[in-house]
């Protein structure tokens, strides 16, 4: 029997045909991890620009529904700029309780006094201050000014025949009030302050531990107060400027607060 031997058609690999393969293979790659690259920093983007404008919302919301509830006159700036209208601190005074007054008894240090609240106010209220027709910051009993004629501090309180004792000298006159008998008490100051890239709150009158609002601000954040008029409440103008991934986004809020002392 003869032995018919088939031809081997099998190739291998050439050299050049590996390298041309591995380049290929390379080129490929490249173009694959530069498009994931692309897209997973766009993402990233995506993400830290969706973060800062809910930080930013957050801290415009925060604010405005504090200065909202402020006393009347209260809200004023420090630490101004140098050569600006402008301020990098905002402090006011929040309202515990507003209500009205009947009657102020001459050379007496009580006044009877309705709230508008039904709770037991009377509790712990003699840590508090009462403030009549403020009108400017100077009016507030602080640690600048403890001789106030507008604001005294609150010494004994009874809820059910609504009568307060002040720190009021009996003798002194009582200060001019507005036509509406209005009245606020109040307990302590909040402050607002741009610093160190970062939105600050400090409580008691700025003395408590400061809590950080937002973060990524730049200089050039501040505070601006117009002052108030008849026909005009205060006006406050908060310009904010956050930085992030080298993208600057600037927001500009203007928040009224009433002026009706």
């Amino acid at each position: 029997m003869g032995f018919f031997s088939r031809p081997n058609t099998s190739k291998g690999v050439s050299l050049i045909e590996l390298l041309m393969s591995i380049v290929l293979i390379g080129i490929l790659s490249s173009g694959l991890f530069e498009f994931v690259s692309s897209s997973t920093k766009g993402y990233q983007l995506s993400r830290d620009r969706a973060s800062l404008q809910s930080q930013a919302r957050f801290v415009v919301e925060r604010l405005a529904r504090e200065l909202r509830h402020a006393v009347p006159n209260s809200v004023a700036t420090f630490n101004p700029i140098a050569g600006q209208t402008y301020a990098e601190c905002l402090i006011y005074t929040p309202i515990k309780y507003a209500g009205i007054y009947e009657g102020m008894i001459e050379n007496s240090n009580q006044i009877k006094v309705s709230l508008s609240t039904g709770l037991n106010w009377e509790a712990g209220i003699t840590e508090d201050n009462i403030v009549f027709n403020p009108l400017k910051r100077e009016d507030f009993i602080s640690v600048n000014n403890p001789s106030s004629l507008n604001s005294f501090k609150i010494i004994a309180a009874s809820q059910a025949d609504g009568q307060l004792t002040l720190s009021k000298v009996p003798s002194a006159s009582w200060p001019q009030v507005s036509d509406s008998k209005r009245l606020y008490i109040y307990n302590h100051s909040v402050s607002f302050c741009f610093e160190k890239q970062s939105l600050v709150r400090r409580v008691l009158d700025g003395v408590s531990k400061p809590q950080v609002l937002s973060k990524n601000l730049l200089k050039g954040s501040q505070f601006r107060v117009l002052e108030p008029s008849l026909l005009q409440a205060n006006l406050i103008h908060v310009d904010y400027r956050f930085s992030q991934n080298e993208e600057i986004s600037v927001y500009n809020q203007q928040i009224q607060v009433t002026n009706v002392p």
